[in-house]
Order: C-alpha cells, then structure tokens, then sequence
C-alpha cells in the first residue's frame, strides 16, 4: 500500500517538496531498488539529506537488506546529524564487511561530529582520539588517502603536529599518484582538494589557496563537496590560528538569505507605501544585493510584492527555495495575492503549484486563526528557524534582507520581521521604499502616526503561540484495579513533582486515564520539562521507586491557539486545530522516546535554544489519517 503524500488536515497539503513527490510514486509503484538509490543519490548530491534519508528509509521498506541503500541511508544520516541512527546502520555493515573503507570513514565521522559539539570536555577529548584511531585503522586498512589526511587534521587539533606532518607528506604521494590515473573532473575533485588539506596541515598556505582553488573551479556547483573540503579547513584554521576569512574566500559557499516586506499596494490604499511605481527599481535592488553576495536557499512567504519578487530573483539565480504559508495556499492568496491582480497571481501559482525541483511549500495551517497577524508572526518566526538551521546545515552565512519603508506596523508584519531578526543579531539588509521613492521622484506620502501598539489586536483576541505536550504512558490498559493507587502515587505522584519542580511550569495541566497534556509559554519551557520528566521515569525505574511495567512517549508541537475561559471545568483552556497536531503525533512516538513536529523544531531553532535538540527523524504519518509531517527526536544536547 502506498504512504500517502505529506498533507495535513483533510486534504490540504502541509508539506510539497519535488524530491518527496518522486518518492511517493515510487512508492505507489513499488518501484524497483535501483530507482530509490537513484533518487536518494540525487537528494544527498543536492544537500537534501533529511529528504534523502527519508527515500533510502522508504526503499529499505521494501527492499530491506539492500546493502546499497542501507549505505546512502548511513551516508545521509552522517551528514545530517543523526549520529545514534547513523552508527546503528554502520555497525551492521562494518560486521558484514570489515574493510569497506567508506563505513570505517563514517563510523571515525561520527566521533569527530561528537568531539566537535563538546571540544572542550572530557567527552569531547575522548571522542577526538576515537576518530584519529578510527580513521588511522581505515587508512592501515585501506591505504584511501582521504582516511591519512582526516586523521592527520585531527592530530593537528589534538595538538600533534609532527606526526600529523609526516601523514600528510605521506598523503600528498598518494593524492598526486590518484591525480595522474584520474580519467575525469569528479575524480580529479578529491585528490586536489586533499592536496589543499594536507599543505595547509603542513603550513603552507600558498599551495593550499592554488589547490583549493583549483578544487572550487571543479566541483561545478557540488556544494556537499565544498561543505565538507571547508569543514576541515575551518578546523585546521582554528587550531593554528590561521584566518577564516581566507577558507570562505578559497571556498565560497552562497549565504543562506531570509525575506521579507511590504505587499504591493492595494488599488484603493488610502495611503501609499509600495506603489506600482517603485516595482522595477525594488525588483533590480532585490536582484543586486542577492547576486552580490549570492544565495544558495532563500527562505519567504510569497505574498504579492516583495516576497515574490526575492523567490523569483533568488530561483532565477539559481538557489532553493522555500516558502512557508501561515495557512493552506488558496485562503493564502485571497488575502495576499488576489487583490493585486496580474501579473502576481500568475507568478504566485507558478510558485506553489508548479514541480519545480527547487521549490518546496509547507502550510501551517488549513485556516486562518482568530487573529491573523498572530498567524503571520508564527510563519515569520518558523521561516527564521528553518533559515537558520539551513545556514547552520551548510556552515554558512544567514542574512536578513527585507522591503521596507522603515515604519512600525502590524504583528507579523515586515516591522515585526526585522525587528525580530535584529534582535536575535543577524545581519539585515533593508531596502527603504522611502529612500528609493525620494532618488526617483516618485511621491510617498509619510504615513499617519497612530497611537495604537501594534500587539493590541493580537492581545485581544485571545490567540497566542503556545507549545504543547501529549504523552501517555504505554502498559496503563494493562494494569489491574488493585494496581490504581500504585499508579496514582507512583506515576502521578512522579509527574506532579516534576511540573511542580519546574523553573517554568506549563500554564495549563490535564490528565485523563494515562494521557498527560500541558501548554507551555514557549518551545524551550516545553522541551526542558519533556526531558526532565523522561529522566525522572527512568531515574525513578532504575531506583525502584517506580515499580509499574510502564513506558512513557511524548509528543511535542508549537503554534497559534486560542486562550478561553471553559464554561465546563470554569477555568483557563486553549483550544485549536494546532493542539490536534501534537495530539495525532504522540500515538507513533516510540516508548522512551520525545517527539516533535518541524515548527516546534524551528522555533527551538528561532529562540537560539540551548537546552535540547531536534534530530530529523524523517516523516511520519499522523493518528487517524491525519496525514505526514516531518518528525524531529527532542534529545539533550551532546557534551
């Protein structure tokens, strides 16, 4: 039976991505093995490695001990963080066959992504020495000179020069001796950018410019071999006190860039802010600023104006786009494109509709909320989050760019945006519509002062973006009634002391038989005391307090809900289609386990959270047909 294609409520579509929709037709066809490695092997070539892992997870359902895909799979997992799955997978393959050189280089990258989170630490250290043996074992294993020059980098961190000189002199004999039976570019790629590696181990970092020079011009493109060339560079400018600016100059990668601005004005806007006059002059800034410092994924709404015509400009240079709609894409367009008539209703269906292989869409909602400006500071603060983990993902830079006439507006809005973005100290580029409309004659009027705060409506609606945990304890159905005040005292009891110990408790607790629910104020208040309550059941387990045969999972979710007095319990409630959300997750979460959706995800990531993570999961089908959505493991960091 096929999986259904990612949507959300009824038949809208959360989640639109080319890659995903190729996956779900060979999945409708069962297509054979070699068409899933050929599409997963696309995905990683594009730097798509959630989306690949999620199409070798879809081929290895049907095709389960194929070593190929169980690779990629590893492969992808390697690259986007998923260390504990990665190893998993490695281990196997590594007792299937000892020697294979890119599962003994993997399983030694595992280690260096663990030292790299905690350098510092006594785990990190360790981690740090695991990764030189492990890459020293594949190279007295294999002889490939990308296992000599991985560990002789590490030695440099670790504070081993001499020996990490004398490897990468060794190295350099085997880079030259691949170069000359190299038959093509992509062959060439590698043994000339470990050429700039191995120089800049032994200091010289005049070979190692003309090298990595040499390796930028041949990767055509292939940022995931930049990525990782870069990786080490950065590593090797660190230890030595070397200049990173010069890795970033040898090396480019584009930014990743975040958009935003005022909509075209309305025929009948009482007071102009983006005339129809200043389209051309806006349109060939936006372009400007993004060839100057390039892009390589823009991240915006697409309402008419200035969202659309960065997409536009961003997809004409070649980059990914990724537009995030607070609502389904038809109420998305009667309140943000239709009125502004051609040629933006065209270009707007172009954008969300076509099979562009580098566009994706998400929706976060079917319907608007209560209060929209609330709805469309949610989208703003999502598509922050995801920029930054995409900036992050590449090891490059985020900047902020957005249309504005520099004035204070509405919650969601561009003012609310910027400010946003500046608070948070990322760079942004501001395009002034006042500026321009005064270097080209063009009349803007200067808008009236009002006294309102822009937050009044969103406070008096009742909406708020709240966070939200389900979870229940599996083995509850199985208990007997003679177990009841063993659960109460003990489970309960548990839980009571974990909220009540909480710096910051939910605003709002429900239990029902095993089912837990709180709303918290933020994702991080909600992640912290997920994590905390999972310890406490294990600390309590392990400790004999908690003698019950019970597991716990819990699923996490964040967005706009409506606050209300219920008539019913007479007090405080939230209510919303998005606590649904969290409600329909928590059922596939695995026991001992913490699941959360992609916005409660970039959110952590918006707020800068430092307290947890979110390891990629893949996607997910909800409870009761409620359709996929990526799902993302709440873990604690790595130290």
């Amino acid at each position: 039976m096929a999986t259904p294609a990612p949507v959300g409520w009824g038949e809208e579509l959360v989640t639109r991505s080319p890659l995903l929709e190729q996956l779900a037709d060979l999945r409708a066809t069962a297509a054979p093995v070699e068409q899933f490695l050929k599409l997963t092997r696309q995905a990683i070539a594009e730097g798509e490695m959630l989306i690949a892992s999620d199409i070798a997870t879809a081929g290895l359902r049907l095709y389960p001990g194929d070593r190929a895909l169980r690779e990629r799979l590893a492969e992808a997992l390697v690259k986007s963080g998923g260390i504990e799955r990665a190893r998993a997978i490695l281990e196997q393959l590594r007792d299937e066959s000892a020697d294979n050189p890119e599962v003994l280089g993997f399983l030694a990258r595992l280690d260096k992504d663990l030292w790299e989170a905690a350098p510092t630490s006594d785990f990190g250290k360790q981690h740090l020495q695991l990764s030189i043996n492990g890459y020293l074992d594949g190279y007295n294993r294999t002889g490939e000179y990308w296992h000599g020059i991985n560990a002789a980098t590490l030695m440099v961190c670790a504070g081993r020069r001499e020996q990490a000189a004398a490897l990468a002199a060794e190295v350099q004999g085997k880079c030259h001796a691949a170069l000359k039976a190299a038959n093509n570019d992509g062959e060439r790629y590698w043994p000339i950018a470990t050429l700039g590696e191995a120089a800049l181990v032994l200091g010289d970092l005049a070979a190692a410019e003309d090298w990595y020079s040499q390796a930028a011009e041949l990767s055509k493109g292939n940022i995931d071999q930049i990525r990782s060339t870069r990786r080490n560079a950065r590593l090797l400018m660190r230890y030595t006190g070397g200049d990173l600016s010069l890795v970033a100059r040898w090396l480019p990668i584009p930014r990743v860039v975040v958009v935003t601005g005022h909509m075209i004005d309305a025929p009948d806007r009482a007071t102009p802010r983006f005339p129809p006059a200043l389209l051309d002059h806006v349109d060939r800034q936006i372009r400007r600023r993004l060839q100057q410092g390039g892009v390589l994924h823009a991240f915006g709404s697409a309402a008419c104006g200035a969202d659309l015509l960065f997409l536009r400009a961003a997809l004409d240079l070649g980059a990914k786009v990724h537009i995030v709609l607070p609502f389904n894409r038809e109420e998305f367009a009667r309140t943000s494109v239709d009125f502004a008539g051609e040629p933006w209703v065209t270009w707007y269906r172009e954008l969300v509709s076509a099979r562009n292989p580098r566009v994706s869409l998400s929706q976060l909602a079917v319907k608007p909320s209560m209060n929209a400006a609330r709805d469309f500071d949610y989208a703003n603060r999502v598509l922050y989050g995801l920029a930054r983990g995409k900036a992050s993902e590449f090891n490059t830079d985020l900047v902020a760019m957005a249309v504005w006439n520099g004035q204070p507006g509405d919650l969601g809005g561009t003012s609310s945006a910027v400010g946003q973005w500046q608070s948070a100290g990322v760079k942004t580029e501001v395009i002034d519509l006042r500026k321009l409309a005064m270097t080209y004659n063009i009349d803007l009027p200067a808008p009236a002062a009002t006294s309102e705060s822009p937050d009044e409506d969103a406070r008096d609606s009742g909406t708020q973006v709240a966070a939200m945990l389900f979870a229940d304890a599996k083995g509850f159905g199985a208990l007997a009634d003679d177990e009841m005040q063993a659960w109460v005292s003990q489970y309960l009891g548990l839980v009571a002391r974990v909220v009540k110990g909480s710096a910051h408790p939910p605003i709002q607790v429900n239990t029902w038989g095993d089912g837990l629910y709180m709303v918290f104020r933020s994702v991080r208040d909600a992640g912290v005391l997920a994590l905390n309550l999972c310890d406490a059941l294990e600390q309590a387990r392990q400790s004999g307090e908690l003698r019950l045969p019970i597991r716990l999972r819990v699923a996490l979710h964040a967005g706009p809900v409506y606050r209300c007095h219920n008539p019913v319990t007479d007090r405080m409630d939230f209510v919303g289609t998005h606590v649904t959300r969290a409600a329909r997750l928590e059922p596939r979460t695995p026991e001992d386990h913490i699941y959360a959706t992609e916005p409660f995800a970039a959110l952590a990531s918006a707020d800068h959270v430092e307290e947890f993570r979110c390891d990629y999961v893949g996607l997910t089908e909800l409870d009761k047909k409620y359709g996929v959505v990526p799902a993302y493991h709440v873990r604690r960091p790595r130290r």
